[in-house]
This record gives structure tokens, C-alpha cells and sequence, in this order.
């Protein structure tokens, strides 16, 4: 009987193997459901439904209609950090959109790291500071603040104001610091423990913004910190977006503020085709990205913000991979669209948040008529390239 017994062995060995397949698949689509349950609703809104008398008319009822295709690579999709990198030029609309980002909680925002690094440039010339930028840039958005040497050194200067504006600094909140019973509150020197201040940012924090102003970074070009920023963290799902602005608009803003000489100025046609000339390169970069990164990369026009507050900031979310809290729409509507008073209140203050956006846009062209046809001339291939005509 030996060829029968065999044959149960091969039978046995065959109902075994069977089983374990079809529990393996059973496993692996239940395991594959829930990874779908949990991951869309984080990125995926059905409907959306606005109503304000504050709001702008074309804003008034919005409809955020989803994807509906499922990521390609699911899993790592849903469990890579997301992040995001605001650049642009001074006075382009950078800070509001920095600041609506420090009000939503989920953020660990990080407003204008790079001043840092230009101090350690001017303050230290002899020293090798070829990837400062970059090494503090990709600690902030992966939390790894201890895989890049010049992260960890950065987390050194956290404990006191570091850039001009007042902002929000999250190392400085209850998530890095303990607070006694009389409210004092103690804050560790983050550089001697890196790996708690990673902790902290990766588990009490679900996303990494950062602000860079094209004036801090090397040669004020975006070919500097971009690629770079996503090959050295593969982990994280950074994507960039650059925010634009007539230059008419952003030249008479740091005119107002003296930060550059007016048009009687001789050094006047300097100062403006130099920051308008690298924007344009800095536009034709990011429009010339290599075909992998070009879904990470997105403009961002002033006029939209100002004209679209609402509409626009749901479009970065969305191309972030975010979600946008309820409460911060109303931040939104309060900070664009204020009372007479919060204006006059607000009007001295060079990096408040709160404008009267709609007519910002247009508040160039109460210039000089001499200094509005210098910016044109100067800027014109700028202009051309973000569809701004004269």
C-alpha cells in the first residue's frame, strides 16, 4: 500500500498549502481595506460647502470634488510623511500663506530657518557651508534632525527668535517644553538631543511646512535646495510650491518699506532686474524639472490668493496632501476680508497677515508713473512668463 499512502501525504500537503494561501489573501485584503479606509478621508474630500457674507461672491458656495483615482503605491503613499516647502521672493505672499499654515495645529511650521544659516555664512566666512541650507531644510521636513549634521546644529538656535517677522515657533510649544505648575515654562537645548526633538516633530505633528525666502538661499536660485530636497529624503513625500507676484506689486511693497531705494535712486535699475531676472530663472527651473518631479512642483500666483483666498488655499492642501481644519477657513475670511479697524491696526505692521487682499492686488499702480515703467521694462521676461500684461 505504499503508493496510496503517498498519495494522502500529497493530498494532506496539498490541503494545507491551500489554506495558508487563501488565509494569506484574506489577510492581505483586509489589511489592503483598512489602509484605503484610513488613507482617503485624510486627502480626500467628497464636498466641501462655504457660506460667508464676509466671503467673496465666487467663493461663496465651493465644491471640492475627489480624486477618483487610488495611488498608485497605496502603502507607502499613506505612511510617508507629507511636507511641504513654500518659496518666493520677499513680499510675494509668502507670509500669509505661512501664517495660515501656523494656525492649523496638525503643522509643524517652520517660518524662515534659513536667516540662521546666512548668519553662520556671515559670521563664520572661512567655513564650509556648502549644504547648510539644504541639511536644515530636509531636518525640518523629514524631523530627522539627526541624520544631517547641520539640522541638528540649526536646532541649537530654536530657543530664541531667529528671523525679523513674529511667528509661532513650535519648538518653543507644550510639545517640546514642560510647564511647571506656575506656568513657567522649560525648554531643553534641542541640539544635545536630537532624537527627542524628532520624536517630538514626527509623532505630535502630521506634516513639515517651511517658508524660504529666495533672498537666503545660495545665488537666490530654487536649483539650490531643489532636486536635493527629495532625493535626500526618501521617506517624506515633500513637494514645493513657488508663489509669484507682479513685480510691480512686490517692488512698490519693499519701496514702502525701505528695504530697496526708490525709482530716483541711481541704483534703482539694479535693484530690481536683479530679483526679477533670478525669479525668471527661478520659474523656468521649476517648469523644467525632470519628468519625476514635476507633480511635486506647483506656482502659486499672489492675484489668487488675494482675489481666491479660499479657493486657492484648498487647492495647496489638496496638492500637499492635506487636510484643512474647518476653523482655518475662518481664519482665512477674517484675515483677508477685515474690519476697517483690524486694518488700521494691523497697517504699520510690515508681516501681518491681515490685508485688505482684493485691493492689494492693484495697489501698485498708485505708484510713480516713472517707477511702474522701470519695473516693466526690467521685469518684462518675468511678466511674460506669470501672464501679467502692462
Amino acid at each position: 500500500m505504499p503508493p496510496f499512502r503517498i498519495s494522502l501525504r500529497l493530498l494532506a500537503i496539498a490541503i494545507v498549502a491551500a489554506a495558508v494561501f487563501y488565509l494569506t489573501g484574506f489577510l492581505y485584503g483586509n489589511h489592503r481595506r483598512n489602509i484605503i479606509a484610513y488613507d482617503y478621508p485624510k486627502h480626500l474630500r467628497s464636498e466641501v460647502q462655504i457660506t460667508s457674507k464676509n466671503m467673496h461672491s465666487s467663493e461663496e458656495a465651493l465644491i471640492l470634488t475627489p480624486t477618483p483615482e487610488e495611488p498608485k503605491n497605496l502603502l507607502d503613499f499613506s505612511q510617508r510623511r507629507r511636507s511641504l516647502l513654500i518659496f518666493g521672493a520677499d513680499r510675494s505672499g509668502t507670509t500669509f500663506i505661512s501664517r495660515m499654515f501656523s494656525e492649523d495645529p496638525q503643522m509643524f511650521m517652520i517660518y524662515e530657518p534659513l536667516w540662521v544659516t546666512k548668519t553662520w555664512r556671515k559670521n563664520q566666512p572661512s567655513e564650509d557651508w556648502t549644504r547648510s541650507e539644504v541639511e536644515v531644510i530636509n531636518g525640518i521636513l523629514s524631523c530627522n534632525f539627526t541624520k544631517f549634521p547641520l539640522a541638528t546644529r540649526f536646532l541649537a538656535h530654536t530657543s530664541r527668535k531667529w528671523s525679523a517677522a513674529s511667528f509661532k515657533n513650535p519648538f518653543l510649544s507644550e510639545n517640546f517644553c514642560s510647564v511647571a505648575e506656575s506656568r513657567e515654562k522649560s525648554c531643553p537645548d534641542l541640539s544635545l538631543v536630537p532624537n527627542f526633538a524628532a520624536e517630538m516633530c514626527a509623532s505630535r505633528y502630521r506634516h513639515s511646512v517651511t517658508k524660504i525666502a529666495q533672498g537666503r538661499v545660495p545665488k537666490l536660485e530654487l536649483s539650490s535646495i531643489v532636486p536635493q530636497v527629495f532625493i535626500e529624503n526618501p521617506d517624506t513625500d515633500i513637494k514645493v510650491i513657488q508663489i509669484l507676484r507682479d513685480p510691480r506689486g512686490s517692488l512698490a511693497s519693499r519701496i514702502k518699506l525701505g528695504w530697496i531705494p526708490n525709482h530716483t535712486s541711481s541704483s534703482f535699475v539694479h535693484q530690481v532686474r536683479y530679483p526679477c531676472t533670478r525669479i525668471a530663472e527661478n520659474v523656468k527651473y521649476g517648469r523644467n524639472l525632470p519628468e519625476e518631479y514635476r507633480n511635486k512642483y506647483m506656482e502659486v500666483y499672489y492675484r489668487d490668493i488675494a482675489k481666491y483666498p479660499i479657493k486657492t488655499a484648498l487647492k495647496i492642501y489638496r496638492f500637499a496632501g492635506f487636510e484643512m481644519p474647518e476653523d482655518l477657513l475662518k481664519w482665512i475670511v477674517v484675515n483677508t476680508s477685515p474690519s476697517s479697524e483690524a486694518l488700521v491696526r494691523e497697517a504699520g505692521k510690515p508681516f501681518s497677515s491681515v490685508r485688505n487682499s482684493s485691493a492689494n492686488t492693484e495697489s501698485w499702480r498708485s505708484a510713480p508713473e516713472e517707477q511702474n515703467r522701470i519695473i516693466e521694462r526690467e521685469c518684462r521676461e518675468l511678466m511674460q512668463l506669470i501672464r501679467i500684461e502692462k
